[in-house]
């Protein structure tokens, strides 16, 4: 399709220091069709909420809101965004840049594939824009290892219409571990993944970050142990059974086998250490070991 209308999810919460720049590049897309924003702020305190309405509710509409956090603000934006048409949703953070490329690129893939969900990898920056490293999701798309580990980083993700309207409502976030998890999960379940080994995006990091890319063998272990001790804390088990729930009764039969035999491994580490192996050839390494560690 000619021209297809975007639009763009932001979730922002005290952003102003990179907001605008994060903005700029999503409105410089070198792209035909028609871009917009539906953006929820998440109950900021600083200028965030000035500086998304300095663009015109023609170009952003905002919606002010209660402090929820990231995955229950971006699941709240997933929810709206099927009263709105567009032919295409991104999903976007407060404080990264998008290359000129990012959303003519995830289209032309989703185009070529048939699939309703892109995800990509990450060009990981410093605060000044600086390289420091690049990442690219270690296991496949299969949902055996999306069970363990998410592949779909929420900066890079692109659904069409169809997709969206895929996705069940409404969901308990409580339960689940991040909202792009849950849309590499309902993707997988499906076979509707696209991922692309090439970035078109500089994930900014810096000390403000909700959520960043810690993948360490070190931290992996860190913070596996922490979870031991907080066992009231969102794991795969309670977002699968949490998946189960919401979309079980959609699934196609080979996914549903795979889930119901996540749940029934995921309940001790001898049976977390047997699924991580038999779905070794998959499952990437850091993943499987913080799986085996906590569900």
């Amino acid at each position: 399709m000619n021209n297809p209308p975007v639009l763009v999810l932001l979730s922002t919460w005290n952003g102003e220091k990179f907001l605008k720049e994060q903005i700029d590049s999503i409105f410089s897309q070198d792209f035909d069709g028609t871009i917009s924003i539906l953006a929820r702020d998440d109950g900021s305190s600083d200028a965030t909420v000035e500086i998304l309405r300095s663009y015109g509710p023609e170009r952003i509409r905002v919606v002010v809101g209660e402090n929820l956090g990231p995955a229950r603000s971006f699941l709240t934006l997933l929810e709206w965004a099927r009263e709105i048409e567009a032919d295409y949703y991104a999903l976007s953070d407060q404080d990264d840049v998008w290359k000129p490329q990012k959303i003519a690129r995830a289209i032309e893939c989703l185009q070529r594939s048939g699939s309703g969900l892109y995800c990509s990898a990450l060009n990981l920056v410093d605060e000044e824009l600086r390289p420091l490293s690049r990442y690219r999701h270690a296991g496949d798309q299969s949902l055996a290892s999306t069970l363990i580990g998410n592949y779909a980083t929420g900066c890079t993700c692109v659904m069409d219409r169809e997709f969206l309207e895929h996705l069940r409502f409404p969901v308990r976030s409580s339960q689940i571990l991040m909202h792009d998890w849950w849309l590499s999960l309902t993707a997988s379940a499906n076979g509707s993944a696209r991922y692309d080994n090439e970035s078109h995006l500089l994930y900014r990091q810096h000390g403000a970050n909700h959520v960043g890319l810690r993948s360490s063998v070190a931290g992996v272990l860190q913070r596996g142990l922490k979870a031991l001790r907080r066992s009231r804390d969102p794991s795969c088990l309670s977002q699968a059974q949490e998946f189960r729930a919401v979309h079980g009764a959609d699934l196609p039969a080979d996914a549903s086998r795979t889930l119901t035999e996540f749940l029934a491994a995921s309940r001790n580490m001898r049976g977390r250490l047997g699924f991580a192996l038999r779905h070794r050839k998959s499952v990437g390494a850091l993943s499987a070991i913080r799986y085996i560690l906590r569900p």
